[in-house]
């Protein structure tokens, strides 16, 4: 039997890993647009403020790929399925046969419409790429000084990632308070005090709305209350949404995510989801959720791959 499984982060590990431990034989191939082997997405801050180093990012040994008998198709992204034949297509115009697919695509970054923030000075943060291009930019500047949109994880952590650069950082979260969607207004207290004392300002209840620039990069934000930050940094990190634009044509059933069942199957025959990209029952609720969050993710591997 062989398995294909499109993405390279934690839900495709793990799947890899519980398919091992059920059946040592099945071919297993892995597709995924970054170049890199396994590496922790979770720790990209640390690697840009310097904390850990190029080896101490990967979270899985370098013989993974071997020790697993996976064989790794990385920089290529996929373009499309036709579940009819049970292949891939990937953007070389290679063609990759499966018996069973994983779709483990991850999530692309949200980025809203603001006025002037298309441009120079201006990052995402969700990928090994991200912390380098960022490092090396603020690295170049002057005087560095960086607006995070967003009062999330992964604002957050980039805000913890580019402190120590000796870098003046403001996060500015349009909700009430940071990490809304994790913990409760006392926590997000302890966490604001937290970011004050370690020298991050923080802005709630108020967003950016406009980036000014001079002729070569960004030199300020203003923000809907009217008030007015400089800076020549600007990392938009307000959250991520599902990867789903090879699915179209695929007949595969799409809500906010790409919708399982409890055991990760689409409502294609022999395709699975998981982590960033699948919508799957919350456990309180039993609503259909995406949460792209790294226990979800590792948890949905687990299921996909034993079932698969």
């Amino acid at each position: 039997m062989k398995h294909v499984i499109v993405g390279n982060s934690y839900s495709a590990v793990f799947a890899i890993e519980a398919i091992r431990r059920v059946n040592p034989q099945d071919e297993i191939t892995v597709v995924s647009r970054e170049p890199y082997h396994v590496y922790a997405r979770a720790a990209i801050h640390e690697y840009m403020s310097g904390i850990i180093g190029d080896k101490q990012i990967y979270y899985r040994d370098h013989d993974f790929y071997a020790k697993h008998r996976v064989t790794p198709v990385l920089g290529r992204t996929i373009e499309g399925i036709d579940s009819s034949t049970q292949a891939i297509f990937l953007d070389d115009g290679k063609k990759i046969g499966y018996d069973n697919l994983l779709l483990s695509p991850g999530g692309e970054p949200i980025i809203p419409e603001i006025d002037g923030a298309k441009g120079t000075g201006v990052f995402t943060f969700t990928t090994w790429d991200d912390a380098k291009n960022l490092r090396d930019w603020v690295k170049k500047q002057k005087n560095p000084s960086a607006v995070v949109i967003g009062g999330g994880l992964i604002g957050l952590q980039c805000a913890e990632g580019l402190k120590p650069l000796g870098i003046d950082v403001t996060v500015v979260e349009l909700a009430e308070y940071v990490l809304v969607r994790a913990i409760d207004r006392r926590a997000a207290e302890i966490v604001r005090e937290w970011l004050w004392v370690n020298g991050i300002k923080v802005i709630t209840g108020d967003t950016v709305v406009s980036v000014t620039r001079t002729k070569k990069a960004v030199s300020g934000v203003r923000l809907k209350t009217g008030t007015r930050l400089k800076c020549n940094t600007l990392v938009v990190a307000i959250g991520v949404r599902p990867n789903m634009g090879f699915l179209k044509n695929s007949g595969i059933k799409t809500g906010r995510g790409i919708i399982v069942d409890n055991s990760m199957r689409t409502s294609a025959a022999n395709i699975f989801a998981a982590g960033d990209a699948a919508e799957a029952d919350e456990f309180i609720s039993r609503k259909k959720e995406v949460i792209p969050i790294i226990p979800i993710a590792t948890l949905h591997g687990r299921i996909a791959g034993a079932n698969m």
